[in-house]
């Protein structure tokens, strides 16, 4: 059961990735561009609004990130286009469909896909926390942003201190997954 949780987060996730390539694709007409700076952009915009306003539980974010990728998955796919786009819009939408078609994004898709699953396969087989490297620091600094406070979040290993460390987007990032993905009312789940 634990491989299918897992099977299915790595689904959703694979689906959100394609549909964030797929909305930065809408201001850059690259694919290889918009899969390399779809993700980090993203979660620049939601960490520069968490700096001023905090995110709280993110109790509906996985489900409506999910519906829009599906709705930017099927609109790439299909012919439709709205009346009230204009001529200009409908150029843009059609560019945009033959730039992210499903074909074509098979060669920078099986790059993502060779290094994430070479990522995965390194860290599966001892998917452990020890004491023996930076595991356990890494692991607080993710825990401190898994708040959703305002930022500078308060420090899970120093609790009363702020967490004000300048290094630390790739664990804001990694909280952000699992604010987006785990959260259901107001546990965590984890597997």
């Amino acid at each position: 059961m634990q491989y299918l949780g897992l099977l299915f987060s790595l689904l959703i996730l694979f689906t959100n990735v394609w549909g964030v390539m797929l909305a930065t694709g809408l201001v850059w007409r690259s694919r290889w561009l918009a899969l390399a700076v779809g993700p980090w952009l993203w979660a620049t915009l939601v960490y520069g609004v968490e700096c001023y306003h905090g995110l709280g539980r993110l109790q509906w974010l996985g489900l409506c990130t999910t519906a829009i990728s599906v709705g930017l998955i099927i609109s790439s796919q299909t012919a439709w286009e709205p009346a009230r786009l204009g001529p200009r819009g409908r150029a843009v939408v059609q560019a945009w469909r033959l730039e992210f078609a499903p074909g074509r994004i098979w060669g920078c898709g099986a790059v993502f896909l060779a290094m994430f699953f070479y990522a995965l396969a390194w860290r599966l087989p001892a998917p452990n926390i020890d004491g023996s490297s930076e595991k356990l620091a890494d692991f607080a600094y993710i825990c401190s942003y898994f708040s959703g406070k305002t930022i500078p979040v308060p420090d899970a290993w120093l609790s009363p201190y702020l967490s004000a460390h300048y290094y630390s987007f790739q664990h804001y990032a990694a909280a952000l997954v699992g604010l987006w993905r785990f959260i259901r009312g107001s546990q965590a789940v984890t597997w």
